[in-house]
């Protein structure tokens, strides 16, 4: 009989070990994993699986169907990217913000919605929550309930997918058992998950878009990058000819000649540095991109934050790829 892991999803066999789903042929009988995501699950021990799958195409399928959606995007990672996918979206379908909590406390729900609202154009129910948290999960079920059908939940990697069906299903009293890591493509295929006896959830492989810095760095600085509790916003203001260096992985040059404030909003475990252009030449070689903005603008990293800049300035931003850097109105 085929067996599938319950924490990804991946047929089981013990035949090819770098291949989804593998365990050892001794433990196939009583596994309920599969080896990948049991390391996962008690040593925190992460290998990659790399999973291409047409996700525009899952998603018309989907809505072609009688079923519902459920997007998940990452409240941190909101970038003008997201607009292709919630144009497949309709009134019925769900457009959830995770990880409130990472964000400040001060940045309110009602203000949240509205700005996506605004700069999204969606007709869809919008919520905030935090998985984490269990925050609005509950709220979240009672609506669910009272249009009960299939959901498929879908979006990026590392949206919090697995997380919030795991919170969702414990919010009912019952044990969650998806494998959740901040290992891209976690979920190998689809999970259905049956909450009652009209209403199921539908985990799905999350996608990682090509503008996203999780393509160009390893899978410890994927961990070493992601937040794990609310930001403290780090505010930097640079005069002009003076740089920013954040870690290894982004600068942002002032070349403009007014002095600005940087408002970062990431990991605040990561290492900031301030220093004169002239003086230091790290990271100069990678790609680069020049940008002005007026002061109702955030620039977006993606993978890896925002950044506001609540004034007119000019720099040059050198990260990984110039396609992660967007722009996009002021959330915050």
């Amino acid at each position: 009989m085929n067996k599938k892991c319950i924490g990804c999803g991946a047929l089981l066999q013990y035949t090819y070990p770098s291949m989804e789903g593998y365990v050892k042929k001794e433990v196939y009988e009583k596994s309920k994993y599969c080896e990948r995501c049991f390391k996962i699950k008690h040593y925190g021990k992460l290998d990659v699986i790399e999973i291409k799958k047409d996700f525009l195409s899952m998603i018309k399928n989907i809505r072609n169907s009688q079923c519902g959606i459920i997007y998940l995007i990452d409240l941190l990672n909101l970038s003008n990217i997201n607009k292709e996918y919630i144009s497949y979206l309709e009134e019925d379908d769900i457009i959830l913000l995770t990880k409130k909590d990472i964000l400040p406390k001060s940045v309110k729900d009602k203000k949240i919605v509205k700005y996506f609202k605004e700069n999204f154009k969606t007709k869809s129910n919008v919520a905030v929550i935090s998985s984490v948290k269990k925050y609005n999960i509950d709220l979240l079920f009672k609506q669910l309930d009272k249009n009960p059908k299939t959901y498929y939940v879908v979006g990026q990697t590392n949206s919090g997918k697995s997380t919030f069906i795991n919170a969702l299903v414990s919010s009912i009293g019952r044990s969650g058992n998806i494998t959740t890591s901040v290992l891209p493509n976690t979920t190998t295929e689809y999970i259905k998950i049956q909450i009652n006896n009209k209403l199921s959830i539908i985990d799905t492989p999350g996608f990682i878009e090509k503008n996203s810095i999780y393509n160009y760095i390893t899978i410890d600085k994927i961990k070493e990058i992601i937040p794990k509790k609310e930001i403290k916003p780090k505010i930097l203001q640079t005069k002009s000819g003076f740089t920013v260096i954040v870690s290894d992985l982004l600068r942002i040059d002032n070349v403009g000649k007014d002095k600005i404030s940087l408002i970062f909003y990431m990991n605040n475990n990561m290492k900031f540095q301030k220093v004169k252009i002239s003086t230091k030449d790290d990271l100069k070689s990678l790609p680069k991109k020049n940008i002005i903005v007026d002061g109702k603008t955030d620039v977006v990293i993606n993978g890896l934050g925002f950044i506001k800049i609540p004034s007119k300035a000019n720099i040059v931003i050198y990260t990984l790829d110039e396609d992660i850097i967007s722009l996009r109105n002021k959330m915050i």
